[in-house]
This record gives structure tokens, sequence and C-alpha cells, in this order.
């Protein structure tokens, strides 16, 4: 009886913990996603001072949420984030508004995809 008391114990404290991770990623993912849209808003209304005061933010908060995000995410897919980050900045740089939307996009896919990855579903088991 002790025994099937602690096994389900542990898959309470499992279950739960998998939860807790995923709202926690989704709130941080929703966050970074308005601040694309917003980065995204600024470029097409070629406002190229708040675009990089926006892009800032960005990468204030993506430090931020890389470090707990790395811990439950494929590293490649930091990667390629980090490299659309890396591509955004230089694209914002130059004001190279046909290029960056595009990129921004590739961005905001990226960051959703994340969520999707950590949630508990059998096809991410196994």
């Amino acid at each position: 009886m002790r025994l099937i008391t602690m096994l389900l114990i542990l898959f309470v404290v499992i279950i739960s913990t998998g939860i807790a991770s995923y709202y926690t990623i989704q709130s941080l993912t929703d966050n970074l996603t308005n601040y694309f849209d917003e980065l995204e808003k600024n470029i097409i209304n070629e406002n190229w001072t708040k675009a990089e005061n926006t892009f800032k933010n960005i990468e204030n908060n993506w430090e931020q949420t890389e470090t707990i995000v790395a811990i439950f995410i494929d590293h490649a897919d930091l990667r390629d984030l980090n490299i659309s980050l890396k591509r955004i900045s230089t694209l914002i740089e130059i004001q190279e508004k046909k290029e960056i939307l595009p990129e921004i996009s590739v961005a905001k896919d990226l960051i959703n995809s994340i969520p999707e990855e950590e949630r508990l579903l059998l096809r991410n088991v196994f």
C-alpha cells in the first residue's frame, strides 16, 4: 500500500511539473510574440526608431526566456531562433523592410513552436 501511495504521489508530481512548465513557457512565448507583433507594426509604418527600441526589448526578454526554455527544448531550435534574431537585428540596422517582415514571421513561428514541443502529448513522448 505504501508503494502504491508513493507511486501515485510521484505520478502527480511529474504531471503537475509538466503542466506548470508548459504554462510558464506559454506565458513567456506569448510575451515575445506580442513584442514581435509590435515590431512588425513599427516596421510596416517605417518607424525605425521605435522598431529598434522594440527589438532591444525583444533581445532583453529573449535573454531571460532562453535560459528557462533551454532546459526543455531542442537546442537546434534555439540556434535557429538566435540566427533569426541576428538577421532581424541586421535588417533593422540597414532598414530593409522587404527582407525583415518574412524574417519576423519565421521568428514568430519558431517562438510559437516552443510550447507545442513542450506540451504533454503522446506524440511528444514517443
